[in-house]
């Protein structure tokens, strides 16, 4: 008996852990910020690849995804020159994010 991948949790999961990574570069970006900037790169490209598999599932979270999917995209590329101001509001666009996704009511298969 197989089990069928729910693909509106899986992506729920993973977008979440992948905010939560986000926020946590964001708190030691001064430490090391060639080291983050290449993994907030990478970070915000999943964002990207998540929100695009979830589309064609029409999973009800997409209206999220898509704006996740269009901040990830807009942020990706323009990482250079962060000042703390700019680092304290990806933070802040990332931790709400997070909780919009995680207040989206869990899918329960039947």
């Amino acid at each position: 008996m197989s089990q069928e991948l729910d693909v509106e949790q899986y992506t729920k999961n993973e977008a979440f852990k992948t905010l939560v990574a986000i926020e946590e570069h964001l708190a030691s970006f001064s430490n090391a910020p060639m080291f983050c900037t290449a993994c907030l790169k990478k970070h915000f490209s999943y964002l990207e690849i998540l929100a695009e598999e979830c589309f064609p599932a029409q999973c009800t979270i997409n209206p999220v995804l898509k704006k996740i999917r269009e901040w990830a995209i807009s942020l990706k590329n323009n990482l250079e020159n962060l000042d703390e101001k700019k680092i304290e509001d990806i933070a802040i666009q990332a931790r709400e994010f997070r909780k919009r996704i995680e207040e989206e009511p869990k899918k329960h298969l039947t």
